[in-house]
């Protein structure tokens, strides 16, 4: 019987030999007689190699993939239970594997030059990509749920390593650490756009005296008149009036600081509440909102929209901080709290504040609102239905203020070029956009470890809980169609959702949403005896993987800085161009602050992309009636007249 078993143990790295041979041999094969286009040498060629292997295999990641992956985890999980012993080594094989694909990956780049210069090879890649993802991913689950190294948790799950404590702190720090030079790089951006001509009412009303109130009452008026003539978004364009350069030009660089504030406020809240309080676990929370923080921060989709501009920031990105913060008071009210009538007073305020902003917001807001008061009455829960009532409402009445403001329909007029689709056609195309973008865009290395990173955590606390996980389909389901819901404006509106600043709330929503489906199909698993077990964390899985994160962060900022906001701004800082740019911009705002009426300035460089984006219209639009000026124009401008 041991003679099997051990045989047994064995077939997993006899797999991954044989995958070894065929692959790098046919590899080999593919690029023969290439010439390479780049030669590189030995030792940069394998990292070159190295971050082609991320760089494709996270662009592969798309919807077939993750159908087939969650059959492969269900084989595993079935055939771990009947031949355990198979499972017990795998790891030699998965390490095996991967380390010939990468060199399948080397074969090309050390004799084609780059990928694109040979397509053979590239398409045998992609047709390897699958064989080693579900081997690997195989063996992984079914390892898993081996019992990893075979060591359990005590019975009262109370095992806690001091690492755990560590790694905790780590990524907080981490978090912490990257966001200094996005903070530092403030001190070069300023107003632009849309900032000046909303702000303009404050401005004018703060400088001639009125102090506080005047801002406020200049904020106001413009807000009244947008809301006749423009749009219905008052409580953003209220926001949007009181922009920090009105109070004083130089307190325009804090707008990174406030907006990262706003975003990582309200993720780690938002963890804080829903894993901390709901689940009892407050440092799984910080971990796991720190995770995704640090994937938010690093790779929005528009890091102008996201951190540089305040209009653009603060109308999307500033409303779904919001909203974030309103489902936490509306589950802290409902939790019975001593601040409870506080909480719900918050919530209040934030329901205006999210339904009067954005209506990508504003709209999930009030779905997720509907769809919890229906969950509510379903438990017989009516004590909390009159709890979260008042927010809701206030949330839904604002939201239909904001539909129906008479400068919606003005505005569409005025914007003949935009053709929306119909409603039906919208919510349809939705669906649609939302796979793809899931799929093809947004699934990468970076959310493929975040899932990884977190199993263990997840899997720590689900063993806890006495809850039953029901429905994991429809929950999945649900949180699919809340995050189509966010193109649905947008496509009704414009017949697009390819807009930077809309997209970096869609994306932080797909990543919330994410983990937060992985959580409740762990549950749901635990729960049905699918898997065995709580097991302890362990140090060394985290550090594996948290290596490999490390490595693909650092491969990104050497190869590709510009894809990562943080190596973005270290470049644009230290090569001299966000000098520049905001030379050209103090040089004239102090032109716009002499008395002359008629002004020309230069027109701003194009450069660095991070503080200017095509979403902004011109850098002086709106500058005349800020400052007020007659006429503002670039010198190119005056020279053709």
């Amino acid at each position: 019987m041991a003679e099997p078993m051990r045989k047994e143990k064995r077939i997993s790295f006899y797999i991954a030999l044989v995958f070894s041979v065929i692959s790098v041999a046919v590899t080999r094969w593919a690029v023969r007689g290439a010439v390479p286009v780049i030669s590189y040498s030995l030792p940069k060629s394998l990292i070159v190699a190295i971050y082609y292997f991320f760089l494709y295999t996270g662009s592969w990641f798309d919807w077939k993939i993750w159908v087939v992956s969650g059959f492969t985890v269900w084989a595993a999980l079935k055939a771990s239970r009947k031949r355990a012993a198979y499972f017990q080594n795998v790891l030699g094989g998965c390490l095996l594997a991967t380390v010939s694909f990468v060199c399948c990956f080397w074969i090309v780049v050390f004799h084609a030059g780059n990928m694109d210069a040979a397509d053979t090879a590239q398409r045998f890649l992609f047709s390897l990509f699958w064989v080693w993802w579900v081997f690997v991913l195989f063996e992984l689950a079914g390892w898993w749920n081996t019992g990893m190294s075979g060591r359990r948790m005590a019975a009262d799950g109370r095992e806690d390593p001091k690492w755990y404590k560590y790694y905790v702190a780590g990524v907080i720090v981490l978090l912490l650490l990257t966001s200094i030079p996005i903070v530092y790089s403030g001190r070069y951006v300023f107003p632009q756009g849309d900032d000046w001509e909303y702000g303009a009412y404050s401005y004018q009303a703060y400088r001639n005296g009125g102090g506080f109130g005047g801002a406020i009452g200049g904020a106001l008026r413009m807000v009244a008149e947008s809301y006749f003539s423009w749009q219905g978004t008052f409580t953003s364009i209220f926001l949007m009036a009181l922009q920090p350069g009105v109070w004083k030009i130089e307190y325009y660089h804090f707008v990174p600081l406030l907006m990262l504030a706003l975003l990582c406020g309200s993720i780690m809240f938002f963890f804080y509440t829903v894993i901390g309080r709901l689940c009892k676990c407050k440092r799984e929370a910080l971990l796991a909102g720190g995770c995704v923080c640090l994937l938010a921060v690093q790779c929005p989709r528009a890091v102008v929209s996201a951190f540089y501009w305040y209009n653009g920031a603060i109308h999307y990105l500033g409303a779904f901080s919001f909203l974030l913060f309103f489902c936490s008071f509306v589950i802290l009210s409902c939790l019975g709290t001593k601040r409870a009538k506080l909480c719900l007073g918050a919530a209040g305020v934030l329901g205006v504040f999210v339904g009067g902003g954005n209506l990508v917001t504003a709209l999930n807001g009030c779905m997720i609102f509907v769809s919890l008061t229906a969950v509510l009455f379903y438990l017989h829960r009516r004590d909390m239905v009159k709890r979260i009532c008042v927010p809701g409402i206030a949330m839904v009445f604002s939201f239909l203020m904001n539909v129906l403001a008479p400068g919606n329909l003005l505005r569409a007029q005025r914007s003949g070029e935009a053709e929306g689709l119909g409603a039906l056609a919208a919510i349809l195309r939705s669906f649609q956009v939302c796979v793809e973008q899931m799929f093809g865009e947004w699934t990468d290395w970076g959310v493929v470890l975040l899932l990884v990173i977190l199993l263990p955590v997840w899997w720590r606390i689900v063993c806890r809980l006495a809850f039953s996980f029901p429905y994991p389909g429809f929950v999945c389901f649900f949180s699919f169609c809340l995050l189509a819901s966010m193109y649905t404006p947008s496509l009704f509106a414009l017949g697009t959702a390819e807009i930077g600043r809309i997209q970096n709330i869609m994306y932080i929503a797909f990543l919330i949403l994410c983990v937060l489906d992985e959580f409740y199909l762990l549950g749901w698993l635990q729960k049905q005896g699918m898997a065995k077990e709580s097991f302890a964390l362990f140090g060394r899985y985290f550090a594996v993987w948290s290596a490999v994160a490390a490595l693909i962060y650092v491969l990104t900022a050497f190869a590709a800085p510009r894809e990562l906001t943080t190596t973005a701004v270290i470049d644009a800082v230290g090569s001299g161009k966000a000098e520049a740019y905001a030379a050209v911009i103090r040089e004239n705002i102090d032109l716009l602050e002499q008395p002359a009426k008629e002004v020309i300035i230069k027109r701003p460089p194009r450069e660095p992309d991070i503080f200017c984006s095509n979403e902004i219209e011109e850098w002086r639009y709106g500058a005349a009636a800020y400052f007020g000026k007659q006429k503002v124009r670039y010198e190119d401008e005056a020279e053709t007249q």
